[in-house]
């Protein structure tokens, strides 16, 4: 894979570049699947590259960044790739596809799986669609390169109001668990402006923050009540700011120390609430 095609969109013209490796590069393969995320200064793309076959008789479950514009591969060690562990060597996923999240989460869906290939003869592959073993849905974060078990989206909320071509970003400051309608059912006389909305189906709710100003989706939000109730809106979450974070345990939490500067305060309102409402074996310290 030495071979890169770069399509240029002003000239409508294709150019081959070739790459180099640190110091190899990815073998020739099909079926794999491709992830692209930017730096934070948009100084340089990051190309993950992910599994593949090599004329169905070779399978890769091996990681590769191309790094754009140097178009240099560099070999990932990715962590916590159990099902690399659980199903022995040559175990690759093909025919999969690979969408990115926030430039640092790499969601991997679907695919076929050869079981433990290199130790079957060529043609003699164990072949599994994915299931309870081999998972349909993988998420690598890319800023680690490990496989994580739970998708943390954020506590941001990109707003699409039908009538503004261009979504509004909020931070949400109420919290997560708040916006379950199978924790919240409806309940009109206590939710009276949920049920003036055309098409309620629970008392579930999102509370952001959302400042008074002319940016038009803050603006329409900031509108009379009885212009936009019952408005159908679109939301996406989004954003790396999360709780709690992975692998701790809210339930041993004494004490933390929460460091925020200007807006940054928004996101610690709904963190405060969430550890408010959490289970814990140890008196509070606040």
């Amino acid at each position: 894979m030495a071979n890169i095609g770069v399509y240029d969109i002003d000239s409508s013209s294709w150019y081959l570049v070739t790459a180099t490796g640190t110091p190899d590069i990815p073998n020739g393969r099909t079926e794999f699947c491709l992830g692209v995320s930017r730096a934070p200064d948009d100084s340089s793309f990051q190309v993950t590259l992910y599994g593949g076959t090599l004329e169905n008789e070779t399978y890769y479950d091996d990681v590769w960044v191309l790094s754009v514009p140097s178009f240099l591969w560099i070999r990932v060690q990715d962590i916590d790739n159990q099902e690399l562990v659980n199903n022995g060597p040559g175990t690759g996923r093909k025919g999969h596809t690979c969408a990115m999240w926030e430039d640092s989460q790499m969601i991997v869906l679907g695919g076929i799986y050869a079981v433990n290939a290199a130790t079957k003869p060529q043609g003699q592959h164990y072949f599994s669609v994915c299931d309870t073993l081999y998972s349909p849905i993988r998420l690598l974060d890319t800023s680690t390169y490990s496989w994580e078990t739970q998708f943390l989206a954020g506590q941001w909320l990109d707003v699409h109001i039908p009538s503004l071509p261009q979504a509004g970003g909020f931070t949400i400051t109420s919290t997560p668990r708040d916006a379950d309608p199978t924790l919240h059912p409806r309940n009109p006389d206590t939710s009276p402006l949920l049920s003036a909305a055309s098409s309620p189906i629970s008392s579930a709710y999102l509370e952001l923050a959302v400042q008074k100003t002319s940016n038009p989706p803050a603006a329409w939000l900031w509108r009379p009540e009885e212009e936009i109730l019952g408005t159908e809106l679109r939301v996406r979450v989004g954003g790396s700011f999360v709780w709690p974070p992975p692998g701790l345990d809210t339930t041993t939490v004494q004490r933390i120390i929460l460091v925020a500067g200007g807006v940054g305060i928004n996101p610690l309102v709904s963190i405060l609430s969430h550890l408010h409402e959490t289970p814990t074996s140890l008196p509070p310290s606040v």
